[in-house]
């Protein structure tokens, strides 16, 4: 089994995420613009409502998570899809105590050998903002989504 790799280094305002899949590129860029697909990972297990997602350059987003904990809502836009190659768009989780504390993600895709790299590079305002979304478990949030993720698309 591929593992995902979560790199937070200290005094950094980047995390990158990055893991190979056992599947075709256009498999995984249509899991991650397809709202359909996008709802069965995004998150891991939990319960995913898509709000609005219109993934192509210039559109927005909006997403909200159900646990046992409560609700959680994450919002962004858009700032470039190119198929097959890349998604950099923003990302906003709204249970910041202050708004405005959106960060950067780039996505690319790259393929070879029959395995598709998802590395995804998220660019923080500050550290104190990267380390904040860290506390609130972005790291088991993101490995559990990519597991999930692997499931999907593998089978």
């Amino acid at each position: 089994m591929n593992e995902t790799t979560f790199i937070a280094e200290p005094n950094v305002q980047t995390v990158i995420l990055e893991r190979a899949y056992s599947a075709s590129i256009d498999k995984l860029f249509d899991a991650y613009v397809n709202p359909d697909k996008l709802v069965k990972w995004w998150g891991g297990n939990m319960a995913t409502k898509v709000i609005k997602y219109e993934a192509r350059s210039g559109g927005s987003w909006r997403i909200v998570q159900d646990d046992d904990g409560g609700e959680y809502r994450f919002h962004g836009v858009f700032h470039e899809v190119k198929p097959n190659e890349r998604i950099i768009s923003t990302f906003e989780f709204e249970g910041l105590p202050e708004k405005g504390h959106a960060f950067l993600e780039a996505t690319n895709f790259t393929e070879h050998d029959g395995k598709t790299t998802v590395r995804t590079v998220h660019v923080f305002q500050s550290v104190a903002d990267r380390d904040e979304m860290i506390a609130r478990e972005m790291e088991v949030g993101c490995r559990a989504g990519c597991d999930v993720l692997a499931e999907l698309v593998e089978n």
